[in-house]
């Protein structure tokens, strides 16, 4: 998204503050926001703040007053006052993609740290610990450790302003304000300076907040916790080269951070960790974070460590995908317990739409519970006493070395007939394939039906990997919304990365694991610990470990029952006959209910999620 689109974002297309803003270029952001700031201070009859008149704009100086937009800004201004907020909001909206992906840097709605801000003060609040055992006041000292243009300080002055009654420069001057950019740093300074009246502004660092020591809180006269912790950190995914952690500041982290530090653990994990040490006791830490944070296996580590000092307070689930980046998010809100362990049978508060939810706190393995409850994910337990999947089949999947020692040796179908068909995740449906209808992607190409030439791979080992799975096996696709299977009952296909492979060690078991893994049970218990971690929010990564873990069902008889479905379901679905596929798809679903011995409330919810990609579907559960 363009800095034009996100400035539309921010006003109405009649507004004419958006005619003058998608004209400013790249290369004058700096001195764009020290104008917007000057004009804001302006409408608000104060001098030009402190922050923006030692910024170094440029060697013509008085630029502001000779720019025709800048004098558009203050004909703007002049029909009504121009808030704070806007400084830092079009400050961010004007910072490249380039820019706002390597940093992380994402705008944050003014609704949204409303919102999460609100959660986190009450919180604070709740606990009695702003004022003393006289009765007396405590100051509040907020602090945001990736500030940006300071829309979470500005929420948390407002609504401690409306709480407290607190005059606006006290509240001001314990504000705590970092972020690595020292001129995002200087567009909240002058914002806070603005809104206290032209009177105070806040602590200013202009630093890396995970790396910054207790000496160097003592050198700038900070304090070692604070009250409230709120933001929205960086999010920076370690998958791709561009945001990955790199190099000295990498090692740096990774000593810091040891006990919850992981390879694949995204940027904002870490400021979880980092502002849990920072936090006083009875404060509240409220940060907005991906939601695959809550279920993913490289946070288990931080979210045991948290666990151990902090209650999971409340859960903040962002309903709408409020953020450019296209990443869902949650807010989650800790409170510092006085004592040691963490409560047990507590519960967390799960806001969703404005509505909140009392839900039961989840272990720390893993929180996709929260995500789940906000789901309708019914409630359900399955017994591992009749054994898991794991004693009956080998789950796997391959590797990095097994998607690229394959890339070269993928043909289209056409051309060779006798080679296995090649099927990724795209390629599978529940109990149906897609291979040859749908076009897929693989190797940086589209094909309509690959298949793999084993001859032609290079690689002995690898060569060898995909032949020894050319036998009776089941393919899951591994990020779905339920379960989805494909049964491969004569060992022509291929699995390409990721999709997961299960092989029985009985091949009289196909097709029952076929229908266990197909359950609306199944699909629920592994949502229950994932939910979150696929590429949604309301998608699932299916692990290999989960899938070995998933108990078998107990009712041997209706087990069988789905099992027959679960054949004729593929077979018919193979046929093209949609609604005999759909009829045995719901049969299917009701007999692994019975097998499972779990409310038909469970199949009613997969059985609205298997709909959803499903042509024609009417039919009631």
């Amino acid at each position: 998204m363009g800095p034009e689109r996100r400035v539309a974002q921010l006003v109405s297309n009649d507004d004419p503050l958006w005619g003058l803003l998608k004209e400013v270029e790249q290369g004058d952001v700096r001195k764009a926001g020290v104008a917007i700031a000057s004009v804001v201070a302006q409408s608000w009859g104060q001098p030009v703040p402190q922050a923006v008149l030692a910024t170094d704009v440029g060697s013509d100086g008085d630029v502001f007053s000779n720019s025709a937009w800048y004098e558009h800004l203050l004909a703007l201004a002049a029909r009504g006052q121009l808030e704070p907020e806007l400084i830092g909001r079009c400050w961010e909206t004007m910072l490249s993609r380039a820019d706002r992906r390597s940093q992380g840097s994402h705008y944050t709605p003014p609704g949204v740290a409303a919102e999460v801000v609100q959660i986190a003060v009450d919180a604070f609040l709740a606990n009695g610990r702003d004022e003393d055992a006289a009765g007396v006041p405590r100051p509040i000292r907020v602090w945001d450790p990736s500030c940006g243009g300071g829309a979470f300080l500005l929420a948390a002055l407002h609504l401690l302003e409306e709480r407290t009654g607190a005059d606006r420069s006290d509240l001001v001057a314990n504000c705590f304000a970092t972020d690595i950019d020292g001129f995002a740093l200087t567009m909240c300074d002058a914002a806070l300076e603005i809104w206290s009246g032209g009177r105070t502004r806040p602590h200013r660092m202009s630093r890396d907040a995970l790396l910054v020591e207790d000496e160097d809180y003592a050198a700038h006269g900070w304090p070692q916790s604070f009250e409230i912790v709120v933001g929205n950190p960086p999010f920076l995914g370690q998958l791709t080269s561009d945001t990955a952690r790199t190099g000295e500041r990498s090692q740096r982290l990774r000593e810091k951070f040891n006990s919850v530090s992981r390879a694949y653990l995204d940027e904002a994990g870490l400021f979880v960790a980092m502002a849990s040490q920072r936090v006083a006791d009875g404060g509240v830490v409220g940060l907005i974070v991906p939601s695959s944070l809550l279920g993913a296996a490289d946070a288990v580590e931080l979210r045991r460590t948290v666990r151990t000092t902090h209650d999971l307070s409340a859960l903040w689930i962002d309903p709408v995908q409020s953020f450019a980046a296209a990443v869902d998010v949650v807010a989650i809100i800790l409170t510092r317990r006085e004592g040691p362990d963490p409560i047990e049978g507590g519960t967390t508060t799960v806001w969703r739409d404005s509505v909140k939810t009392n839900v039961a706190t989840p272990t720390a393995q893993t929180w996709a519970p929260l995500l789940a409850s906000a789901d309708a994910v019914p409630a359900m337990s399955l017994s591992s006493t009749h054994g898991v999947v794991g004693d009956r089949a080998r789950i796997t999947a391959g590797f990095r070395q097994h998607y690229y020692g394959i890339v070269d040796a993928v043909a289209e179908g056409a051309s060779v007939a006798a080679a296995p068909a090649l099927i990724t995740a795209g390629s599978i449906d529940p109990l149906m394939s897609n291979w040859g209808t749908r076009e897929t992607k693989f190797g940086r190409r589209r094909w309509k039906a690959p298949v793999l030439q084993l001859d032609q791979i290079a690689d002995d080992a690898v060569r060898d990997w995909f032949v020894e799975r050319c036998r009776p096996k089941l393919l899951l696709a591994s990020q779905t919304s339920v379960v989805e299977v494909l049964v491969d009952p004569d060992g022509r296909l291929v699995p390409s990365v990721p999709v997961l492979v299960v092989e029985p060690a009985d091949a009289d078991d196909l097709w029952l694991l076929a229908a266990m893994a197909s359950s609306p049970a199944a699909s629920a218990w592994l949502y229950l610990r994932a939910a979150g971690t696929g590429l949604s929010r309301t998608a699932i990564r299916v692990r290999a470990s989960e899938v070995a873990s998933l108990p078998l069902p107990s009712d041997h008889d209706a087990w069988a029952k789905g099992a027959e479905y679960a054949k004729t379901a593929q077979e018919v679905g193979a046929a093209g006959d949609h609604e005999g596929y759909l009829a045995a798809l719901r049969k299917l679903g009701k007999a692994m209910d019975e097998a499972y011995c779990v409310s038909d409330s469970v199949g009613r919810w997969w059985w609205n999620r298997v709909g959803k990609g499903s042509r024609g579907h009417k039919q009631a559960y």
